[in-house]
């Protein structure tokens, strides 16, 4: 797909099932009941290769970020939202990867 026919973000809302959604210590303004700690010394398999990560966002029973607003679908907190989710651009190689389903 390419990047200038790409649905907007507040009008499809893919990428917010494309979790797990690790989180960085830069990531501290996510509210607590939001996070899975992570066991020490666990090993995820990272697409963004991030390292040192803290934790995981929780989803829904149907895949979605717990941060999700599934009418508007946009982020409750997307002022504050996690890094992973910043990089996770409008027509980044992730959303496209995620739009063409793979």
């Amino acid at each position: 797909m390419m990047p200038d026919i790409l649905p907007p973000c507040n009008e499809c809302a893919k990428c917010c099932f494309a979790g797990p959604w690790l989180l960085k210590g830069i990531d501290i303004n996510i509210p607590e009941e939001y996070v899975i700690e992570l066991p020490e010394g666990i090993q995820i398999n990272n697409p963004l290769k991030l390292n040192n990560y803290l934790g995981r966002l929780k989803q829904r029973e149907n895949g979605s970020c717990v941060m999700l607003d599934e009418d508007s679908k946009t982020c409750t907190i997307y002022d504050n939202r996690p890094l992973a989710c910043k990089l996770f651009h409008r027509g980044s190689p992730s959303c496209l990867e995620v739009l063409d389903g793979n």
